[in-house]
């Protein structure tokens, strides 16, 4: 063969072992592509599947407190894909943990001590190109930890306590001694309208000027949080999350306020300087937030005594947030606990209050807010059980 046709063929043929070995390096990239965003894809559904499964066994543990939430999960999570199947969890993957809000670490628990739930997810997955190339079989896993956060205690809350008989008397039955709401009782308050969860409290009768009428629902105390005078009073009602003024009242025994006319003192703080906690317009009691919408939120505490409201001290169950949406301001006969001469006929827009003028003074008219938004600076959250309760992703 002629040395020039040799050489044309050997050159041909470099040409396809150089085009096979670039083809071959074309494809592996191209699987390497396509595998490596199918596994991005997939870890991210692997962690919203774990997200969504931790929030699950929060509900349950939430639901029934001390009670295993396994099964449940397990069963939750298969209704969740990823990577192209169904996520399928093991009891091993479903852990009682016990999430500190101080040091923001979980440790491992038992059931019946866990306030989070941590789930791990992981998917062996075979690649879709790749396994061309590699006998690699990756086994992404992902991991989520879901915390049952209650409001245990705050700063910046109202001087006021209210009746925690009243919470009860929404739902049902009130028990005795007093105690806190229970996870169903909670869902159960949650299901309620405003206009269901709404009732009237005043400050406690002195007996100075006629009875109130119609009776309230109930009284309130003024209880002491930061300093003891009166003016200490004013300013923790005054007070905002911005400019707070009190101490933290958490759930125990607090002092109340008794005397120095609290309904008085009450009104002052609230209407004068105006548009500190309720706008009013004209000689009407409806209280207007900063948006110009009926109803302030504030935070309070709910308990009892060992008499009548306005001894001391006072056993806080709950603190929660409560929306004002009426107060009885018009100063009155007596000390602001008498209903006067009626002659001032003051209305408030809510349902059921078009005329306020029978009320005492410091007659507040609002609704439990049982799905508290805003925990606020200062909030301790803890795993007590509370009218104030969240689930938090918090790993």
């Amino acid at each position: 063969m002629p040395r020039r046709s040799r050489s044309r063929k050997l050159r041909r043929g470099a040409t396809l072992v150089l085009v096979a070995v670039f083809a071959v390096a074309v494809v592996g990239m191209a699987a390497f592509a396509v595998d490596l965003s199918r596994l991005y894809l997939g870890t991210n559904e692997l962690q919203t599947g774990a997200d969504a499964a931790a929030l699950r066994g929060a509900l349950r543990l939430q639901r029934f407190p001390g009670q295993s939430p396994v099964d449940s999960v397990i069963a939750f999570a298969s209704s969740n894909a990823a990577l192209n199947g169904n996520i399928s969890l093991t009891a091993s993957d479903i852990l009682p943990a016990f999430w500190d809000p101080a040091t923001s670490t979980a440790t491992t628990a038992a059931w019946a001590t866990a306030n989070a739930v941590h789930v791990i997810t992981k998917r062996r997955v075979g690649l879709q190109f790749g396994v061309i190339l590699s006998a690699i079989v990756p086994e992404p896993a992902r991991q989520s930890i879901a915390w049952i956060a209650n409001l245990s205690g705050a700063a910046c809350i109202k001087p006021w306590a209210f009746p925690m008989t009243e919470v009860f008397e929404r739902i049902g039955p009130v028990p005795s001694p007093l105690r806190p709401l229970t996870p169903d009782e909670l869902q159960a308050l949650r299901a309620l309208t405003p206009a269901q969860r709404t009732f009237v409290v005043a400050p406690p009768y002195s007996g100075v000027g006629p009875t109130p009428a119609p009776a309230p629902d109930g009284n309130w105390a003024a209880i002491r949080v930061g300093g003891s005078g009166i003016s200490d009073y004013q300013a923790n009602i005054r007070g905002n999350n911005d400019n707070c003024t009190n101490d933290p009242v958490i759930i125990g025994d607090i002092r109340d306020k008794p005397g120095n006319n609290v309904a008085d003192k009450t009104t002052a703080a609230i209407d004068d300087p105006p548009g500190t906690l309720c706008t009013f317009v004209g000689n009407a009691d409806t209280c207007y937030n900063s948006a110009g919408s009926i109803g302030t939120s504030v935070v309070v505490a709910y308990g009892s005594s060992s008499a009548s409201f306005g001894t001391d001290p006072i056993t806080v169950n709950m603190v929660g947030e409560f929306v004002i949406v009426c107060y009885k301001r018009t100063p009155l006969s007596g000390n602001g606990n008498g209903n006067g001469n009626g002659s001032n006929a003051n209305s408030c827009a809510w349902p059921g209050f078009n005329n306020m003028s029978a009320f005492s003074e410091g007659t507040i008219v609002g609704y439990i807010n049982p799905d508290f938004a805003d925990l606020g600076p200062g909030a301790q959250l803890g795993n007590t059980i509370s009218i104030a309760q969240r689930l938090i992703l918090v790993k």
